[in-house]
């Protein structure tokens, strides 16, 4: 049951005669005071409950401040994730193309060094060709001793000049 301050302070007592009956004067000011205080109590209680309304409002828009936290760092943690995987993949690609080049350049190195070989070989053939032409023209030649002088000439010129190339022949 419930009771306003109002119905306590007009609150009538029936009267008596009897010896230990209360004194209504002093019943009035006991209910005024309890009116007061009720009411007090009611006003008390409406702010409480308004501030608890209140603070429940907080707490909903509180509760939406993190959820709308909680999804902006899940879109920040999914773009960062896209972004370290669209760095990784760069980094493949240009270890690729590094790669690629490198094994280009490996392959351009082995060939001139293949190609330089393949000279060489051909110089000391020419060179063993000389050699032994030169070889079997002293042996001709020794037949004959005055050529001995020329022999001599022709043997320092391709120890001076022994990549083959011509001598001068007088």
């Amino acid at each position: 049951m419930d009771l306003t301050p109002d119905e306590i302070a007009d609150k009538e007592f029936k009267k008596s005669f009897a010896l230990w009956s209360y004194d209504d004067n002093e019943v009035k000011e006991f209910l005024e005071l309890v009116s007061i205080c009720y009411e007090e109590a009611l006003v008390k209680n409406r702010k409480l409950e308004e501030k608890m309304e209140d603070l429940k409002t907080d707490l909903e828009r509180e509760k939406e401040k993190v959820e709308a936290k909680k999804r902006e760092a899940a879109e920040i943690k999914e773009d960062a994730q896209s972004e370290a995987e669209r760095i990784i993949k760069e980094a493949e690609q240009e270890a690729q193309k590094i790669k690629d080049e490198a094994e280009l350049k490996a392959e351009r190195i082995i060939n001139q060094s293949k190609k330089r070989a393949s000279k060489v070989i051909d110089i000391e053939k020419e060179v063993k060709s000389d050699f032994k032409n030169l070889f079997t023209y002293l042996l001709n030649s020794l037949e004959n001793e005055s050529d001995l002088e020329e022999i001599e000439d022709k043997f320092n010129q391709l120890v001076q000049n022994p990549e083959g190339e011509e001598w001068n022949e007088e």
